[in-house]
């Protein structure tokens, strides 16, 4: 029984969604109570001590501290037992760039209150410290101080993470100016030393530095290799970030050569937008449509070019987005600078010179000039009384098959409407990666449901059983999605054409009444995956065509049902393709969100 009773026009929450135009903001990014809590609150930004003061002081310029290093001596003493942790680990010496705040108008005064401190360490391929001055920058100026590891070497991430921990200790214990720190420390990577820091991180997290007394409070991954499960902090026998012990942000180019599906996975990983099980702390994932891997720092100009935009823009393109966006990490999760960032981290508007045109109005796809960089957040915290999630389908399904009832545990989809239309619907790898394999490189894969239909065609997936699940509280309805085509590898082009308003609707059901549906139409933008010719990192000389998918979050407040019946009163949901024209849509992550502070979304 289809006794369909209105038509919602709703506000949607797009978890990841940047207004078009970054000098208005609307309502579809603040509307819901996520904003509230995620801005509001005092248990966002700094995890562990108190957030710093030294941005209240400001204006500080940039001190280039000379060139140092931990000598061979002092590293074998004061790391010498991270050698039996990492057996990459040397006592080879470490040099470092430091740089650090001065008072204005001063040769070198310091700021008169104590500091935070940022380690970072580069990746490979010939990379160094001095490539990533563009950040520096933008964040010494805060009032932090920054040891960027500058040994121009390759080394896996398990030494990218030893020389974190060892420099960390040097700068507590043996840097001449260490009295000057306070307010803890964060651990940075670029690409291997990405991945590098979230096993700093996670080691420091169970053993603690072994000296001084500053605490970790942060960690921040540019394009970081996408971490393996025994890396990943605090994780939930998953290789996901369930309960991070400190804030963390990650930012990616959505093309990436080399580091094929790292997006993708730590995406997954960091499920920024399906909350903590527990008290855990904020995640922020940036992704940048169009942005190669070394663009955000290390490297020489490339020509990556064959889009439209030329190195050089490239290369300005990339570096605005990581000295912009790793500000506001910086400014929110160091400093507790929660409402002056919760506008970018939400994505209603987009800080620096990120919204300049001309990096995203030559994409072929892009109408609406939109500039092209979503976030996905998690506040700190859970709710008041309960779980924030409650899933109804992970789309966990064999790879290749049909799509059928779920027989995984836990999920409550237990019927799907049988398909009234002719087109496909089957579960898929989406793993954001090129279309070759590497021995060890190769992101593990996420499966999604895609459904294709074509021109004339309409039909539904249902999931029953849905009060089954403890909805008591629920506020939003979530899921992911994503845009999808067929790509020419030789060519590199789209095969058809390429839908980005995609048109469906979703219906709620109380027994066999469906009572309110809303309907997406025009209202939701989805990004056309991106596929780009680039350099192939595993062949010089010779370019590849690396393609990436991006599921968006759209969170759909319940608040609409309210006047007909409670969100806890929901048995049924269903998912409904067609519009008169042939589409394909990636479809992930169903389920049900709690908002934070215990509110329902139906006051009594």
């Amino acid at each position: 029984m289809r006794a369909r009773i209105r038509l919602l026009s709703c506000s949607l929450v797009f978890v990841g969604c940047g207004d078009p135009n970054p000098s208005t903001s609307t309502d579809t990014s603040s509307g819901g109570d996520e904003t509230e809590t995620g801005a509001d609150t005092d248990t966002g930004g700094a995890g562990g001590d108190e957030a710093c003061d030294t941005l209240a002081v400001g204006g500080y310029e940039v001190f280039e501290e000379d060139d140092q290093e931990i000598s061979a001596a002092e590293v074998a003493s004061l790391c010498g037992d991270l050698t039996a942790i990492w057996p990459t680990m040397t006592n080879a010496p470490i040099p470092l760039l430091i740089r650090r705040p001065k008072q204005p108008g001063t040769n070198s005064e310091w700021p008169s209150v104590p500091i935070p401190l940022i380690v970072f360490t580069h990746g490979n391929g010939g990379q160094n410290g001095a490539q990533y001055e563009h950040i520096w920058e933008e964040i010494v100026p805060h009032g932090v101080a920054v040891a960027s590891v500058d040994n121009n070497t390759n080394g896996s991430p398990e030494r990218r993470a030893a020389d974190l921990v060892c420099v960390t200790r040097w700068m507590a214990s043996q840097w001449d100016s260490s009295d000057r720190l306070g307010c803890g420390f964060a651990v940075w990577g670029h690409s291997n030393g990405g991945e590098g820091a979230h096993i700093a991180a996670k080691w420091i997290l169970e053993n603690g530095l072994g000296v001084g007394s500053l605490s970790l409070q942060q960690v921040l991954g540019l394009a970081p290799r996408w971490v393996e499960d025994s890396h990943v902090q605090f994780s939930d026998g998953t290789g996901q970030i369930d309960e991070p012990g400190v804030p963390t942000c990650l930012i990616h180019g959505s093309i990436d050569n080399d580091v094929p599906g790292g997006a993708i996975t730590n995406y997954e990983r960091t499920r920024p937008e399906v909350g903590h099980s527990g008290g855990g702390n904020e995640k922020i994932l940036i992704w940048a449509y169009d942005v190669p891997h070394n663009v955000l720092g290390g490297g020489a100009a490339t020509d990556f070019g064959h889009k439209g935009l030329s190195s050089t823009q490239y290369l300005a393109k990339g570096r605005e987005i990581a000295a912009a966006y790793a500000s506001q990490c910086v400014r929110r999760q160091l400093f507790g600078e929660l409402e002056a960032t919760a506008p970018f981290v939400y994505g209603e508007s987009f800080p620096g010179l990120v919204g300049t045109q001309q990096w995203w109005d030559y994409l072929p796809n892009n109408t609406g000039k939109r500039t092209l960089v979503f976030t996905s957040f998690e506040p700190p915290g859970q709710p008041q009384g309960g779980s924030k999630r409650e899933i109804v389908d992970t789309f966990d399904r064999p790879t290749g098959g049909g799509f059928g009832p779920s027989a995984s545990s836990g999920l409550i989809a237990t019927s799907i409407e049988p398909q009234t239309f002719a087109g496909n619907v089957s579960v898929g790898v989406i793993a954001g990666l090129a279309s070759f394999a590497l021995s060890q490189e190769q992101a593990p894969p996420n499966n999604v449901a895609r459904v294709d239909w074509a021109a004339d065609e309409s039909g539904t997936l249902r999931w029953s059983s849905v009060d089954a699940l403890d909805l008591a509280g629920v506020r939003y309805l979530s899921f992911r999605a994503g845009s999808v085509a067929d790509v020419d590898q030789d060519s590199c082009t789209a095969i058809g054409p390429v839908r980005e308003e995609i048109s469906f609707s979703i219906g709620v059901w109380k027994n066999d009444v469906e009572v309110v549906f809303f309907e997406l139409e025009g209202l939701v933008y989805l990004p056309a995956q991106d596929f780009l010719e680039v350099p192939n990192a595993n062949a010089p000389g010779t370019t590849r065509c690396s393609v990436s998918q991006f599921m968006r979050t759209i969170r759909i407040p319940l608040d609409g049902v309210c006047q007909d019946f409670a969100p806890e009163e929901i048995t049924a949901v269903t998912l409904r393709f067609g519009d008169g024209a042939a589409g394909s849509v990636l479809i992930d992550s169903l389920e049900f969100h709690r908002s934070l502070d215990g509110g329902a979304a139906c006051p009594k």
